[in-house]
């Protein structure tokens, strides 16, 4: 069996190894349309974040087995910084209790420490180095709505440098080929509806076979197969801002906090920055493509990214929100200078769940995708989980966790994780007049610095 891998983000890089394991003698084609790490890819940033806090015990469960080879792999545990997660809300939420009790029974009960009122969490964020915390003053009344939890054992670690190991692992293989090209779109058999797919065409007109092809594209997938209802491409807002030598000694111990009211979350400083970001709802930016099958037009959310509107910052209201948070919990930052800022692209899908299954309607197409902005912290995993998908022998729990499923309109709102608001169309943001996008994308040098 041959096999073609669209994508060579955390999806892609880690099935490529893994199938070039398990079979040594069958070549896989790793196909990406930037020379990897993509510079809009959702998991190319300095830093996300690791934890094993779950409302679902199938994702705990596999995050224990993936925070082992974090920590224990010798390459891998120089990117992952193990800072702690304090995970908050107030009140509005029941994902914070429900994620306590699954990380209590399953992971280490020692590493966790309870949290009441706002006037504790904020403490808890700025505890110095001798272990004394800086006096909040409140109101009450503000203070007691709030609760949460630190896991003490949970982190962060650099994507991009994560996922490129990953990378560099995959084409080392001697039967991984990498090639840097777009797909336009998949090769069918023939007309019929559940025609078998036979590989992909790339926009510069060269057509690629294989006996399986994997859809690992992220946010890009809906525009190479019909994932409506599944899938949808939704934006992230997420900032930088410099501190100094003094604030980051200050801040140095404090655990990543993740407020699912507003879905807002602050890392750790590193290297003289902090990142500021917000795990919401987010923007979806619909346009008109190409139907799949060359019949007329459809209307898809498209990534807007660096790539597409170079030098664009994140719309207003984005950064109105994260320095509206800021000035809850570290209101000496709320008004810093933003020294970059990015729009990140996640996969969503209705429930948060990923979907890694053979496609149900088209013999010989793969789907591994809806990372649903929770899927690079399985890095270690997740290529063996959808080697044994491939295989049929993925256990049955994630196998029906993560199977081509009818999902109830009632669930639009991920796993529960989600911050406040609704769904936002970007292009209004920008007052965009353009409706239709025309799949172009800047071509980057060959693949030829790993």
């Amino acid at each position: 069996m041959t096999f073609i891998i669209v994508g060579a983000g955390v999806f892609g890089a880690s099935t490529a190894l893994v199938l070039a394991k398990r079979y040594p003698d069958r070549e896989i084609i790793l196909i990406d349309r930037h020379q990897p790490p993509s510079p809009d890819g959702s998991s190319v940033d300095s830093s996300r974040i690791v934890r094993a806090d779950y409302a679902k015990e199938e994702y705990t469960k596999l995050m224990i087995e993936a925070e082992a080879i974090w920590k224990g792999d010798r390459e891998l545990s120089q990117h992952y910084r193990p800072s702690g997660l304090l995970l908050c809300d107030e009140g509005q939420t029941g994902y914070v209790k429900e994620a306590y009790q699954v990380v209590t029974r399953l992971a280490v009960p020692q590493s966790l420490e309870p949290l009441s009122g706002l006037r504790s969490i904020k403490e808890k964020m700025r505890t110095s180095p001798s272990g004394q915390s800086d006096p909040i003053k409140m109101k009450d009344e503000e203070d007691e709505r709030w609760s949460g939890y630190v896991n003490w054992s949970s982190g962060w670690a650099d994507a991009e440098a994560s996922t490129l190991l990953f990378v560099k692992r995959a084409i080392a293989m001697k039967n991984v080929r990498f090639i840097q090209a777009q797909v336009a779109h998949l090769l069918y058999e023939n007309t019929r509806e559940d025609s078998k797919v036979l590989g992909v065409q790339s926009a510069d007109g060269r057509k690629l076979k294989a006996d399986l092809t994997i859809l690992a594209c992220g946010a890009w997938t809906a525009q190479i197969t019909d994932l409506t209802g599944h899938c949808l491409s939704t934006g992230q807002v997420l900032a930088y801002f410099k501190v100094t030598p003094e604030e980051e000694e200050k801040y140095k111990n404090m655990p990543i906090i993740f407020d699912l009211t507003s879905g807002c979350f602050l890392i750790p400083p590193h290297n003289g920055e902090m990142k500021v970001a917000r795990h919401a709802m987010g923007y979806e930016n619909p346009k008109k493509i190409p139907h799949w099958r060359g019949r007329g037009h459809v209307t898809v959310s498209v990534p807007r990214t660096s790539v597409t509107h170079p030098n664009e910052q994140i719309p207003a209201e984005g950064e109105e929100e994260l320095r509206r948070w800021l000035q809850i919990f570290t209101p000496e930052f709320a008004n810093r200078p933003f020294t970059k800022t990015r729009v990140c692209w996640y996969t969503d899908t209705p429930t948060g769940d990923f979907v890694i299954t053979h496609h149900p309607h088209h013999q010989g197409l793969f789907i591994a995708t809806g990372g649903s902005g929770h899927g690079f912290k399985f890095l270690p995993v997740l290529g063996e989980k959808i080697a044994d998908c491939v295989q049929n022998r993925l256990e049955e729990s994630l196998k029906k966790l993560w199977q081509w499923k009818d999902i109830p309109k009632e669930a639009t709102r991920g796993d529960g994780s989600r911050g406040r608001g609704d769904r936002i169309d970007i292009s209004k943001m920008y007052n965009d007049p353009a409706d239709v996008h025309n799949g172009e994308y800047p071509v980057q040098p060959p693949f030829s610095k790993l």
